[in-house]
């Protein structure tokens, strides 16, 4: 049972990153550590400093693994295929159906 809780946390995201040693430390090492935000600049910064800003946001995002990517491109691709064929059930029967009326 223990050999599955750890298989299972270790493939679910954990979250927000957390700063380093925050639980260790006083609040002033908390704040230091932490990354400094950019929104007392924004506005005057120019495009430059947002695509670096853009480029730290993106080293903080969680990337999926390989197993989540491929599951989630089959859900995606299982769903389409139900969507695709409903939308063509209801496209074909109304096309019978105003066949059926209007006897073209």
């Amino acid at each position: 049972m223990s050999d599955e809780n750890t298989t299972n946390d270790r493939l679910r995201p954990s979250g927000k990153r957390q700063v380093e040693q925050a639980d260790k430390g006083t609040t002033a090492k908390v704040t230091a550590a932490r990354v400094t935000d950019d929104a007392g600049h924004r506005g005057s910064r120019g495009p430059i400093a947002y695509a670096g800003s853009v480029g730290r946001e993106m080293k903080k995002v969680i990337w999926p693994t390989g197993r989540e990517m491929v599951s989630s491109t089959v859900i995606t691709v299982v769903f389409l295929v139900i969507m695709v064929a409903l939308c063509a059930t209801v496209d074909y029967l109304t096309h019978d159906g105003v066949e059926f009326i209007f006897g073209f």
